[in-house]
């Protein structure tokens, strides 16, 4: 997108914080569609939420390619496309949290390093798709390449896991939770990927004496408290959830920035729309080997806070390295920026939903990704028309960089908080277990 945004940029004359509004519109629906798609994957399931996503994004880059207008491209470009992107993307990312447990660091890392052999393999395509065809003809030839998430989003296959069946009999974990059929029943419920069987715990003196269809309007009415209030009970029973979305909204505004315009960057520095549009794909192509790397050593070595620093650390490096962008003269220069950028990305991309499985949890993962993926929309929707406001006042995107370095170093700051408390809280669990 941010190799078309130059097309756009010229072919509009909009000015650089309006055009800048489409790539943030996308995004911040992309991100933002999550919370939504957390709600319709409960209740039609995530495999057809996610096709469903599919025919959008096909119907949304065919609607795009007649575009007329900016403001026609907020909506097809910005909107549908981008809603169809989040649609895919968090059925996908809660399925891999429901589908492994043991090898989960890896599974995330290896699915998500997908976004880095895109980003080294669209920019040269794109741009000479545009050389050759145009804007339009270019949005019109990702219409089909889009549709193939269809075939992708078939491959979930829904599973029922055992903590799925606490959960519906006992929401609130406030009181014991009994199987009337028996040990060898209970002992039969098991997870297909591996968490192990159903545990059984004692059942209240009172219990025998409760008539049965008084036990299932029960468990219809905690049910339903439970999908109503799910979304915000997580506040409550997840206190670190609070401070973790705050940390993501940061980061993604900071990234969001650096995304939209470094190329056009590139562009004004005196490199060729290639070579600028290169320097995407060396980002890209690092963060694909060092996200499997990452996610290899990571569960080699099977410390959570190690997978937290990781990321934050990430975080980090890609904000020193957005730092030295304004003062990257050479194209050399430049490949080495883009390089430590795509080590950070590749560092805390494929660690995102891994730190949100560990703070809230497996059973919360659907609502934590949706509300914190709907935080990083809202980052990636502030953080572009910022910085195109700072280029039509000062001619540059020096300050928009230094904005984007100064706020990633906030969020790491941030972190740090929760990062201390879920050490002390895995060092005194492990403690417990020991005594």
């Amino acid at each position: 997108m941010t190799v078309v945004y130059v097309k756009f940029l010229s072919y509009f004359e909009a000015g650089g914080a309006v055009t800048s509004g489409i790539i943030s519109v996308f995004t911040a629906a992309n991100f933002s569609a999550a919370l939504f798609a957390a709600f319709l994957s409960k209740k039609y399931g995530m495999r057809k939420v996610a096709m469903f996503g599919g025919v959008l994004s096909f119907a949304a880059f065919i609607a795009s390619s007649l575009a007329t207008g900016i403001v026609y491209l907020y909506i097809s470009l910005g909107v549908f496309a981008g809603t169809s992107f989040g649609l895919v993307l968090m059925p996908t990312m809660v399925a891999l949290g429901r589908y492994f447990k043991k090898r989960y660091v890896i599974a995330s890392s290896l699915s998500l390093s997908g976004q880095g052999v895109g980003a080294f393999v669209m920019p040269p395509l794109c741009q000479y798709l545009l050389d050759r065809y145009g804007w339009r003809g270019t949005l019109l030839i990702f219409a089909p390449i889009s549709a193939n998430m269809c075939l992708a989003a078939a491959l979930l296959r829904p599973i029922h896991l055992v903590s799925d069946e606490k959960s519906e009999a006992n929401p609130d974990d406030r009181s014991p939770v009994v199987n009337d059929k028996g040990p060898e029943s209970a002992a039969g419920i098991v997870n297909t990927i591996g968490e192990g069987p159903q545990e059984l715990v004692d059942k209240p003196e009172n219990s025998e004496d409760k008539p049965s269809h008084e036990e299932d309007a029960n468990e219809r009415i905690d049910k339903s408290r439970n999908r109503r209030y799910g979304f915000v009970s997580i506040f409550r029973e997840v206190p670190l959830f609070g401070v973790l979305i705050v940390y993501f909204f940061l980061y993604s505004f900071g990234c969001s920035i650096v995304f939209t315009h470094f190329v056009d960057t590139a562009i004004r520095k005196g490199m060729g729309n290639v070579d600028a549009a290169f320097l995407l794909s060396i980002m890209g192509i690092v963060t694909c080997v060092v996200s499997i790397a990452t996610g290899f050593l990571l569960d080699c070595c099977g410390v959570k806070t190690g997978r937290i620093y990781t990321h934050i650390f990430g975080v980090a490096l890609f904000g020193v390295a957005a730092a030295v962008v304004p003062i990257s003269t050479t194209y050399v220069m430049l490949v080495a920026t883009s390089t430590f950028m795509g080590i950070g990305r590749g560092m805390f991309s494929a660690l995102d939903p891994v730190v949100i499985k560990e703070v809230v949890g497996v059973q919360r993962m659907t609502e934590g990704f949706g509300i914190t993926a709907f935080l990083c929309g809202l980052g990636f929707l502030t953080g572009p028309p910022l910085s195109g406001y700072f280029f039509d006042k000062t001619g540059s995107y020096n300050t928009s960089f230094y904005i984007a370095a100064a706020v990633l170093v906030g969020a790491v700051l941030v972190m740090l908080i929760p990062l201390r408390c879920i050490g002390n809280r895995t060092q005194t669990s492990t403690n417990e277990t020991n005594t």
